[in-house]
């Protein structure tokens, strides 16, 4: 998996290209936990070029978002091609976690000073 990080005023993104299996999940947990750590942290993962999420790729996702919480911040996901916004569906997670249509809205969707 490709794991590019870049900030967007005061917005991280996270933009994943490859598959969030077994295989990736450690590293891509790694980087989030880093990313998770600032005080209020802002942080939007683009699933755009994500082409398959199993039980490990979701579970790191859970683990973000507690992590957002926990330390006064939100994550959002945006982007998901159909076969993967599927499974946030059916597992419940987009009921969790928003899910915007496309990046730009992920990040208009905490105002203008973003």
């Amino acid at each position: 998996m490709d794991i590019r990080v870049e900030r967007v005023g005061t917005v991280i993104v996270v933009s994943l290209n490859g598959t969030m299996d077994l295989a990736s999940a450690p590293s891509l947990r790694a980087e989030l936990e880093q990313r998770l750590t600032h005080a209020s942290p802002k942080v939007v993962i683009d699933l755009s070029g994500v082409d398959y999420i199993d039980s490990y790729g979701l579970g790191v996702l859970v683990v973000a978002m507690k992590r957002a919480r926990q330390a006064a911040g939100e994550l959002r996901l945006c982007a998901p091609r159909p076969e993967v916004r599927n499974i946030l569906d059916v597992t419940g997670l987009s009921g969790r976690i928003p899910v915007l249509p496309s990046r730009r809205d992920a990040l208009v969707s905490w105002g203008p000073s973003t």
